[in-house]
């Protein structure tokens, strides 16, 4: 039979245990963020769209790889994200885009390093590119 004290003493380290492990994100503070991350996922997937909105060229742009990726939660999700792009084999005019494999020629794949920086609204489905800078 559990006697009061031990019932508080329980609820104490259940506290400081929760506290503990939101202690370790500092609120309003930049963190790193798993590169599956499915908000991630969804922002960059919006930035190629709107970076390809944006280019001549008539293939889509894919992410080929992250290297760095960190989210700040402020009114929405801001991402500081690292990553490698290339053209596609789909043309911006196909409606499909899901399935889109990269370029195989160097000279047609067009690979850039890119650092973006994304402000995501999640509930309102909204994205903004606050920089890009690309080499």
């Amino acid at each position: 039979m559990v006697v009061g004290w031990q019932v508080s003493m329980l609820a104490i380290i259940a506290f400081c245990s929760v506290m503990s492990a939101a202690m370790s994100v500092k609120p309003g503070g930049w963190h790193e963020v798993d590169v599956k991350d499915k908000g991630l996922k969804k922002a960059l997937t919006m930035a190629m769209a709107e970076h390809d909105k944006m280019s001549n060229d008539p293939y889509t742009r894919g992410i080929m790889s992250i290297s760095r990726a960190r989210m700040q939660i402020v009114s929405g999700v801001k991402y500081d994200v690292d990553v490698v792009t290339g053209l596609t084999t789909c043309l911006k005019t196909k409606l499909d885009t899901d399935y889109c494999p990269f370029q195989e020629s160097p000279e047609l794949l067009k690979r850039s390093k890119c650092r973006l920086s994304l402000y995501y609204v999640p509930w309102t489905n909204t994205l903004k590119i606050l920089s890009k800078l690309c080499q």
